[in-house]
């Protein structure tokens, strides 16, 4: 049974019509990543799990249990944590103090997780009392990153992880992420680079008008240029 699967979701903004038939899966511990270019719904695919936006129709399983409608609150304590595109950091808080911020479940040890979180981010244990305000855009990217993995989630979905980064900070996320999955985490993530996504994920699902229309390996998808060009817009 996967972790997640999306079955058939429909959601809409109004009467704009954004999901129209999403399906897709992830295993327990994979990387997947769900591909498109800029407005094609790849941020209102991770809003439908979370229930920021309420699906229409269709079911989001987790566990096999639907969750679709679940309270955005019920769902991070069922063990899925959102990074938000965007940051949504606090600036005038430290470092420890965003870290603070979550509520942890009861069966999570708080400092035991700040732990790993710094061992997952170095960077952000040298910056400990720092306003985040003063941090880069790279150290802020981790710091929302770190925030997500406080409640110590089996699934961690990441909206555009690596968009608006530099070429150093993009590949500090990457390594971060390699070392959540390594440790069991299951990651699904959405971009817009093919290239950065597979350095990452084992699959995945290119979406397009809020519909998939390709989904593959990392192999076969890097390897169909034409694929590429004509959903994601690569050269070559």
């Amino acid at each position: 049974m996967p972790l997640l699967e999306l079955e058939a979701l429909h959601t809409y903004y109004g009467l704009a019509y954004i999901l129209q038939g999403v399906s897709l899966s992830c295993e327990e511990g994979e990387a997947v990543a769900l591909l498109g270019r800029n407005g094609q719904g790849k941020s209102t695919t991770m809003k439908s799990i979370m229930s920021l936006v309420i699906p229409r129709r269709g079911q989001v399983l987790f566990s096999g249990a639907n969750i679709a409608g679940c309270a955005p609150h019920s769902i991070a304590r069922m063990g899925i944590s959102l990074v938000p595109e965007g940051r949504r950091i606090f600036p005038a808080l430290s470092v420890l103090d965003h870290l603070r911020v979550p509520v942890c479940p009861p069966q999570v040890d708080r400092e035991e997780q700040i732990r790993y979180v710094f061992d997952v981010f170095p960077e952000l244990r040298e910056k400990i009392h720092d306003n985040a305000r003063g941090l880069s855009g790279g150290q802020q990217q981790m710091l929302v990153i770190a925030r997500a993995l406080m409640v110590k989630p089996r699934l961690l979905l990441l909206d555009e992880p690596m968009e608006g980064l530099s070429p150093i900070a993009v590949k500090r996320v990457i390594e971060a992420l390699k070392i959540i999955r390594e440790t069991g985490v299951t990651v699904f993530f959405a971009s817009t680079n093919c290239e950065l996504a597979f350095r990452i994920a084992s699959r995945a699902y290119i979406i397009e008008k809020g519909r998939i229309v390709y989904q593959a390996d990392r192999d076969e998808m890097l390897g169909n240029l034409q694929v590429q060009r004509h959903y994601l817009g690569v050269r070559g």
